[in-house]
């Protein structure tokens, strides 16, 4: 069964939705500033197509605008552009080669592209930059299940687990892991 990787629209570990990326906003002249806002918010309430040509007129005015590239990568992932998104977003990381989450969102592209090394890679990265980044460890989780790793795994989930609890697909395909090594008795643990 394939999984549904986990993309985030997140900045340094938190959430958009509680902080608007100030380092870009600051530096930006007030109208780009407040179309990527305008951008943002149509994102996160799920208005893809209303947000896509907002965050391309912040990137015609400053093209090196690192948020609006890595997301703009996002909207073409969502829309199952998954090579417009990975270059999108590798874009984006030559600006800012330290952000978690365009990694793990990169990785998730590169996923979808049949590339489970490179994505690998760029999860293994997420993770480096945030030790506790569940998302990642789930994305990659997944993709060594795919590659029948099941050991390393159930290891990545359990790291997932064990950073949030609650998370019911990470100990769903924690235990699914175990259950091909026949070692369901370490899934109630």
């Amino acid at each position: 069964m394939k999984h549904r990787s986990r993309f985030d629209l997140r900045r340094g570990g938190r959430p958009f939705a509680n902080e608007l990326p100030s380092r870009h906003l600051a530096s930006a002249p007030q109208g780009h500033a407040s179309l990527f806002a305008q951008a943002l918010a149509l994102h996160q309430a799920g208005r893809v197509t209303e947000a896509e040509p907002l965050y391309r007129q912040v990137l015609q005015a400053e093209p090196r605008h690192f948020d609006s590239l890595h997301l703009l990568g996002v909207v073409h992932y969502q829309r199952g552009e998954y090579r417009e998104a990975a270059r999108r977003i590798e874009a984006a990381l030559k600006i800012n080669p330290n952000n978690a989450a365009a990694h793990n969102n990169r990785a998730n592209a590169l996923k979808d592209l049949g590339q489970p090394k490179e994505a690998l890679a760029g999860y293994d990265r997420a993770i480096a930059l945030k030790a506790d980044y569940a998302e990642a460890l789930y994305n990659r989780g997944n993709v060594l299940r795919e590659l029948a790793r099941f050991e390393d795994a159930a290891a990545s989930y359990g790291r997932a687990v064990a950073i949030r609890p609650n998370y019911p697909e990470a100990f769903n395909n924690r235990g699914s892991a175990l259950k091909a090594l026949e070692r369901l008795d370490a899934h109630l643990g």
